[in-house]
């Protein structure tokens, strides 16, 4: 019986490298897995590659994201980063709704390990949407702002780069009202997977990158 690989971490300088090194693990070392049809989409079914307990560390989490043209139609109206700024999604309400507080703590209190986000909810189990985003943290360390996150479930070839975009525009806002700079943003994923229909164009995006 072959392995089930689980658990590895991902250190890059920026948010394209990192998302290069995702595909490329998860093609290398992803486990298929077949999950059960909803109604939410040719994406909620059939076969795909997953790695359990992923983490990814972005040592210079920059906004100036590069956006694939494969990517374009399906990105391009969230890399202006936007997703922490209107509250038409469950998880961006939830974020919005407790902001102030996380910053109003770090300016009493710069090393608090309190300044967290509680995102996913119980009613989100049986819910008829998809809330991904499940917590975030911020340490103020050396004066600068780290930012931790969980995700129970992502997308990586799809969501990665718009929803990192919209964290690191987050972490830079919450950075600039306290007047310190920006730090690391560290993501752990409980299940990083992308989808057996997008396959072929990841084999050709990564190929295009040699």
């Amino acid at each position: 019986m072959e392995d089930h690989f689980v658990g590895y971490q991902i250190k890059a300088e920026t948010v394209n490298e990192a998302f290069t090194n995702l595909l490329e693990i998860l093609l290398l070392k992803g486990n298929r897995v077949k999950i059960e049809e909803d109604d939410k989409g040719s994406r909620s079914g059939g076969k795909t590659i997953e790695l359990q307990s992923l983490t990814v560390l972005i040592e210079n989490p920059s906004p100036y994201i590069q956006v694939p043209p494969i990517l374009s139609n399906v990105s391009k109206k969230f890399m202006d980063g936007m997703l922490f700024q209107s509250t038409d999604k469950p998880q961006s309400k939830r974020v919005l709704d407790q902001k102030q507080d996380v910053i109003n703590l770090l300016k009493q209190r710069p090393h608090s390990r309190r300044a967290s986000m509680a995102v996913w909810e119980r009613t989100d189990l049986t819910a008829n949407y998809s809330v991904c985003l499940a917590y975030l943290q911020f340490l103020i360390r050396d004066n600068k702002l780290h930012q931790s996150v969980v995700f129970r479930s992502w997308d990586i070839f799809n969501a990665f780069l718009y929803n990192t975009k919209g964290h690191i525009m987050l972490q830079h806002e919450i950075a600039e009202e306290l007047g310190i700079e920006m730090g690391t943003l560290a993501v752990f994923i409980v299940s990083a997977h992308v989808y057996g229909i997008d396959e072929d164009k990841i084999r050709n995006y990564l190929l295009k990158k040699e």
